[in-house]
């Protein structure tokens, strides 16, 4: 099982919060500009001002770094689940923050942002 930012510690100096934050947005812009391939660890601790082992403490490899920064990126699209008595509307709702959340995250930089995000968008409208 892939280790988490915020799984439990043992002793010693708590982790900084901020700069686990900072480093899954680093992250995610790395992937978003050069693709999974070619975003680099390395890149994105000189980004933030840490060091590689830094974010090794964090995360055992780029893959579980780069799903936890997806995973946090998509729980700020919807910090509650909506309700409004309505499941369709609550559904589309839900769904529209986390294609716009993703469009936002991965797809911003990329040369066909726009024309995914336009289709994106055609699929999200009811």
């Amino acid at each position: 099982m892939a280790r988490r930012a915020s799984a439990p510690r043992g002793s010693g100096r708590p982790r900084d919060d901020a700069l686990t934050r900072a480093i899954l947005a680093a992250m995610l812009d790395l992937v978003a500009r050069h693709g999974f391939r070619d975003a680099r660890i390395e890149d994105a601790a000189v980004r933030v001002g840490t060091s590689k082992q830094a974010i090794y403490r964090r995360w055992p490899d780029k893959s579980v770094l780069v799903a936890e920064a997806v995973r946090a990126a998509l729980a700020g699209a919807n910090p509650a689940v909506p309700d409004s008595g309505r499941l369709r509307d609550d559904l589309v709702a839900l769904l529209s923050n986390t294609i716009g959340a993703l469009t936002k995250v991965l797809l911003a930089r990329t040369p066909l942002s726009t024309r995914v995000a336009n289709t994106f968008s055609k699929i999200a409208t009811p």
